[in-house]
């Protein structure tokens, strides 16, 4: 892994990528095959909440602005 911020929503799917590539490369055992998926998926998760949260951000901002557009018309 780079030396990025490990929270970053850029860091996340780096990571997941280097985990399929792991999955792909046929070097890693069954046993560890099952962390490595556990790791994707929690990874997943998080990139999943990051979105939903940048989502309901961005809805904000468009009612916010919205509203501000019917105000300066009136």
């Amino acid at each position: 892994m780079t030396n990025k911020n490990e929270s970053t929503f850029e860091a996340k799917i780096e990571k997941i990528e280097e985990i399929i590539d792991n999955l792909q490369s046929s070097k890693v055992g069954i046993d560890d095959s099952l962390i490595l998926l556990e790791e994707a998926q929690n990874l997943a998760i998080e990139c999943n909440k990051i979105l939903s949260n940048a989502e309901l951000k961005f809805s904000e901002l468009r009612e916010k602005f919205s509203s501000n557009d019917n105000l300066e018309k009136n």
